[in-house]
């Protein structure tokens, strides 16, 4: 991360401050493709971003100006901006900052719904007839986005506030380190609202009995095409469950028992049905188990949430200051001469006219041997 550029403007969109603040990465910039095309062209020459301060130094003032109350943080496909201050604060082991934001990427998209338009920041812009101070810096795009904003709302007769509402899936929010956006398709909700499920009961209070053996301290998976055509009945099932000991998840390889449909044969099926350890149990024999029918399953009242999943970070094992390969051409570079190295290597062990050494006899000297060719 190397700026944060804004616009603060009042509810007239009368600009009341424009600034970038400007990041030192502590990381090598990577500017161009693979094969040399230039992709990015920087707004400040890099000595003037390493001669910054670095993303700690500038953490309060970010957050003082993300956090302030009664206000609205808009962006320009803002899941983007809110994903990098989320990397930045994970690697620089700093709280997450807390906060609601509003895609105006999104709103534009759902006004143009079934026109083939482009959604680039500067395609927008031109839709609007707006002319962008530049494209390379981080408060022009904010200053840009504005203005676009500002059309938007005359357009509509409404202000940001109530476009927002009007638009619900342009909204998002930060909350206990998680990055929430709001949807209103019941599919989309359940496959992150019913992680959350087990945590509605309290394990302690539930005890194994012969009511709940079947269910007490077990994962359930169901097939997918219960989980996409009944969401909403598979939730309260995945209640029942939870009441009863168990507990929900999508992976097929941590599951005890697979729910399945009586049709539908997905990659969860296929895996579980390799696995002796997975018990497969029919939909209908689910039901038989709690001891209801199809109909007596009261969907649960779903009318749009906010749902986020932490993100699980990758270990790498390489430190954010080492110039390592980062280009998909260096990867793949680096990758061809470990292959070739490997390949080497094997042909070297196969072949026919191996030589012993005259020292092979004595073991200090063998192990000595042994580690040079691992090594």
């Amino acid at each position: 991360m190397c700026s944060f550029g804004y616009v603060l403007c009042d509810c007239r969109f009368n600009i009341l401050k424009k600034e970038d603040i400007l990041i030192n990465p502590e990381a090598p910039f990577r500017l161009s493709r693979y094969n040399g095309e230039p992709q990015i062209e920087l707004g400040y020459p890099k000595e003037q971003f390493y001669a910054a301060p670095n993303f700690v130094a500038r953490y309060d003032k970010i957050k003082r100006i993300l956090e302030a109350k009664n206000q609205l943080v808009i962006g320009h496909s803002v899941l983007n901006d809110v994903n990098f201050l989320q990397l930045a604060c994970e690697r620089y082991e700093k709280p997450y900052f807390e906060y609601s934001f509003f895609d105006e990427q999104q709103v534009y998209k759902t006004i143009n719904e079934g026109k083939s338009v482009s959604t680039a920041l500067e395609k927008i812009a031109e839709a609007y007839g707006i002319e962008p101070e530049s494209l390379h810096r981080s408060d022009d795009d904010s200053k840009t986005t504005m203005e676009i904003v500002r059309r938007m709302c005359k357009d509509l007769n409404m202000s940001p506030e109530k476009m927002a509402d009007e638009y619900p899936l342009s909204k998002g929010k930060v909350e206990d380190g998680i990055v929430k956006r709001f949807v209103t398709e019941p599919y989309k909700w359940f496959c992150v609202a019913a992680f959350d499920v087990a945590t509605q009961f309290d394990r302690d209070s539930i005890k194994k009995t012969n009511e709940n053996k079947l269910f007490y301290g077990k994962k359930y998976c169901f097939s997918t095409k219960l989980e996409r055509t009944i969401p909403l009945k598979i939730y309260t099932i995945v209640q029942k469950i939870a009441g009863l000991g168990g507990e929900y998840t999508d992976n097929p390889a941590e599951c005890d028992v697979f729910v399945k449909h009586k049709t539908s044969k997905c990659y969860r099926y296929m895996y579980c049905s390799q696995h002796k350890g997975i018990h497969i149990l029919p939909f209908e024999q689910l039901l038989e188990d709690l001891g209801i029918t199809y109909d007596e399953i009261v969907p649960y009242n779903f009318k749009g949430d906010y749902v986020g999943k932490k993100v699980k970070l990758i270990e790498t094992g390489v430190s954010h200051v080492e110039d390592v390969p980062s280009s998909i051409g260096e990867h793949l570079k680096s990758k061809e001469n470990k292959q070739n190295h490997n390949k080497k290597k094997k042909n070297h062990n196969k072949s026919k006219y191996y030589k012993k050494p005259k020292n092979e006899g004595n073991n200090e000297s063998r192990t000595s041997q042994n580690n040079t060719e691992r090594a």
